[in-house]
Order: C-alpha cells, then sequence, then structure tokens
C-alpha cells in the first residue's frame, strides 16, 4: 500500500510526546514517516521531538485544526493518520489499518477503538454498523483521531480540517466524508486515548460551541431526509447533553457569584446553540446571586 505518513501535532504538551513518537517507531508496519507540528509551544516539545529524530514543523499557535493541516501539506504518505501527543498507538496498530483498506478499497478511512486510559471506570466508544453518516449525527462515534488511517485521495475531494470548528474539526471531517463517502470499522486498530484534565474535551464550553457548529453545518444535507433528519435532531439533544448542560451549570455559577464577564461567552454559546439552556443559565444564576447578597446583608445585620 506504500508510505504512512502520522503526523503529531502537539501544543505545550512535550511531557506526553515521547511515548507518543515511540509508540509509532514501535510500529510493526513499514514504511512511515513521523511528523511532529509544534503549534507554537512553549515548552521544549521541538526538542523533544529533535532528540527522538524525527521531522518537526514549528509554526505560530493557530490550533489544532491548522497544525493538522500543516502536517498534511508537507507528508508524502499515501495514507494518513493523525496523532495526537497524548494519545498511543498499539504495535500493530497501523498494520491492523493499511490490511482493512486493502480489503475495503472502496473506504476513504477506516477507524479503530481504543482503550479509554485515566478514567475510574472503563469506557469504550459504541460500536456501530451500516450507514456511518447516520451514526455520526446522532453522536460522534470515533472517540480517538489516531486511530483513523485515512486514504490521501480523500482530502482532496472534501478537504482538509476546518478551523472553524477547531475542537471537533476531526467529527466536522467525518461528518463530510460519510455524507460523500463509504467508510469502514477495523477491529485490530487499537490504541489509548489518555484522559486527562488538560484534554481539549474537558473544556465543555469550547466542545459544546464546536461540535455544535459542526453538526449543524449539516443541516442543509439532511432536509429531504427523514432518516437523516431524525438522527440530525437527536445529534443537537446529544450535544447539549454531553456538553451543554455543564455551560448551564457553569453559567449559572458564574452569574451567581458575580463573574460576568466570564459568564458572557457562556451565555453566547447558549443564545445560539441552546435557547432553554440560555434561559435556565440566567435565571438559576440571578437566584443564587440574590442568595448571596441576602446573606451577605443578613451577616451584616
Amino acid at each position: 500500500m506504500g508510505l504512512v505518513s502520522v503526523v503529531i501535532p502537539c501544543y505545550n504538551q512535550a511531557h506526553f510526546l515521547s511515548e507518543a513518537i515511540e509508540s509509532v517507531a514501535s510500529q510493526t508496519y513499514e514504511p512511515t514517516e513521523t511528523i511532529v507540528v509544534d503549534d507554537g509551544s512553549t515548552d521544549d516539545t521541538s526538542h523533544v521531538a529533535d532528540v527522538h529524530g524525527v521531522r518537526c514543523v514549528r509554526q505560530e499557535n493557530r490550533g489544532q485544526a491548522e497544525a493538522r493541516n500543516t502536517g498534511l501539506r508537507v507528508s508524502s504518505g499515501d495514507m494518513l493518520l493523525f496523532l495526537d501527543a497524548d494519545d498511543l498507538l498499539a504495535p500493530d496498530a497501523i498494520d491492523a489499518g493499511v490490511s482493512c483498506l486493502i480489503s475495503r478499497p472502496d473506504a476513504a478511512f477506516v477507524f479503530g477503538r481504543p482503550e479509554v486510559v485515566g478514567l475510574p471506570r472503563r469506557w469504550v466508544p459504541p460500536l456501530v454498523e451500516g450507514d456511518y453518516y447516520r451514526h455520526l449525527l446522532e453522536r460522534d462515534i470515533i472517540w480517538m483521531p489516531g486511530l483513523v488511517l485515512y486514504r490521501r485521495w480523500i482530502f482532496d475531494d472534501v478537504g482538509s480540517f476546518d478551523r472553524r470548528f477547531d475542537g471537533a474539526e476531526d467529527y466536522d471531517l467525518y461528518l463530510r466524508i460519510t455524507l460523500r463517502q463509504p467508510i469502514g470499522f477495523c477491529a485490530g486498530m487499537h490504541g489509548s486515548y489518555r484522559h486527562h484534565d488538560a484534554n481539549v474535551s474537558s473544556d465543555t464550553l469550547r466542545m459544546f460551541r464546536a461540535k455544535s457548529a459542526a453538526l449543524r453545518s449539516q443541516r442543509k444535507h439532511v432536509r429531504e431526509n427523514k432518516k437523516y433528519r431524525d438522527a440530525y435532531r437527536t445529534g443537537i439533544k446529544t450535544w447539549k447533553y454531553y456538553y451543554g448542560r455543564w455551560v448551564v451549570l457553569d453559567t449559572r455559577e458564574q452569574i451567581g457569584t458575580g463573574d460576568i464577564r466570564s459568564a458572557l461567552s457562556g451565555l453566547a454559546v447558549l443564545l445560539r446553540y441552546d435557547r432553554r439552556g440560555f434561559g435556565s443559565a440566567i435565571f438559576g444564576g440571578l437566584r443564587r446571586a440574590a442568595a448571596r447578597l441576602l446573606r451577605a446583608r443578613q451577616s451584616r445585620a
């Protein structure tokens, strides 16, 4: 099948980067090239890449979507894999992915299921088959971008990562691809998705905005298909549940404590993507603020 390019975007995660690079170096498949994109890091990301002898492209901080696009532009592989700096590949992950692409010549990409580490209980992505576009409208079924092996030509067909959805640029790309092309699940592709406080997915405001915007960009494509319209509506509810409710709670707390500047960001996102949540944050926050003022008066009395 040819060369596989592994692009590792990295922003201030040098403490994870060595393990990510080593997991690529340990692959049973050859040939591969590893490209680290230092997205304006202030730590020793570039030094770590140099120590491991892999190519490092340095740029000003532009966000993960643009870091991936930079890696795409400078890479040479017939196939591409975008590994986050805090994640790891199993030694046979690429070998398995290439084998799956060989068995599925129609597939634009194949994807695997990671082991999620760093959580108190075991989490696994849902296992679904068939109509992947419909499943992706309902929720993101691909939890680890590093377990997606793309054919290069798909980027000529649908375009690259869209920085407007930074934080969900991978989800947006999956939707754009599956709208037009088949993909495949690869049971043999394994890796470790590391959960920690610095994960992009831990920023609920950013994720709610990005996931909701990416999903709503598909609205024009689902209007004439009831199955997809229903899946789209389910997806709206999904992102409100997974991220929106936390934005409501955080914004309510910020209003209640008088941190209006911070609350404005949450209110702006809720106004656009969750009108009911916007009202709940406003009224809940005002109630908390009133209770706080009452307690303050009573303590002075």
